[in-house]
């Protein structure tokens, strides 16, 4: 992480090469809070990409909304969870982590309302060109069960790959769409081993993710036995202002 003047930037956490000025931006979150975003073409057209994992501090700021909040902006957010959500693994720096893909989407919406500027979840085509060809050695650019510790880690902390993104491979699994709209989990994460963290490696969800989830039915925003899985964002079109 970089510290700015009264702004936390989550990006590259200084050692690793920088993206061109010209072809990233900050998403201001809240007054103290942004992520970077950075540009990537797929199929002819320019997107842009979270350089990173979305950070609890900024998940935080959709999940521990006061229900009035909520009540102005119609965007229902996360019910407390049974269990800590963080699952022991820290918070500060750390990617937001375990839940649903309802939670994922609901999260894209708050931020669309709350920016003026739409964003969502990347599709398995947009994620796959942030990848690129998987970068070798893999150890210096993804957490997995070889290097990681059996624990995420914070985000920025692997090195940046040649499209300019941290973690695409490894740390966590991330919620994509795929052809049809469906979320699927892709990259691998911090329990797969660095041969199965590949470009190609992919899961869905299963209902043991939320064995130990006491509600009937189960939580639509939190998976209780899945401590590997979050994500990151896009937008089709740089806002102006």
């Amino acid at each position: 992480m970089k510290f700015l003047p009264c702004l936390l930037l989550f990006t590259a956490c200084g050692q690793s090469e920088s993206t061109p000025a010209s072809e990233s931006w900050q998403l201001k979150v809240s007054e103290t809070l942004a992520l970077e975003m950075v540009a990537l073409e797929v199929a002819g057209k320019k997107i842009w990409l979270a350089k990173t994992e979305i950070p609890w501090e900024v998940f935080d700021l959709f999940f521990l909304r006061p229900d009035e909040d909520m009540e102005v902006d119609g965007i229902t957010g996360p019910s407390k969870s049974v269990f800590p959500v963080t699952r022991g693994f820290g918070h500060d720096g750390m990617p937001a982590l375990g839940m649903t893909l309802n939670s994922a989407e609901s999260f894209c919406k708050w931020l669309s309302l709350r920016t003026g500027h739409e964003y969502r979840l990347p599709t398995e085509t947009e994620w796959l060109a942030g990848v690129g060809k998987a970068p070798t050695p893999l150890n210096d650019y993804a957490w997995s069960a070889d290097n990681a510790g059996y624990a995420p880690h914070a985000v920025g902390s692997a090195k940046v790959n040649a499209q300019g993104f941290h973690d695409l491979l490894g740390n966590l699994g991330e919620w994509c769409l795929d052809n049809d709209g469906k979320g699927v989990v892709c990259g691998g994460s911090y329990l797969e081993a660095a041969a199965d963290v590949t470009p190609e490696f992919r899961q869905r969800y299963k209902i043991t993710w939320q064995n130990r989830d006491p509600q009937f039915p189960k939580s639509s925003w939190w998976m209780s036995d899945c401590g590997w899985v979050g994500f990151r964002i896009v937008t089709t079109k740089k806002p102006q202002n």
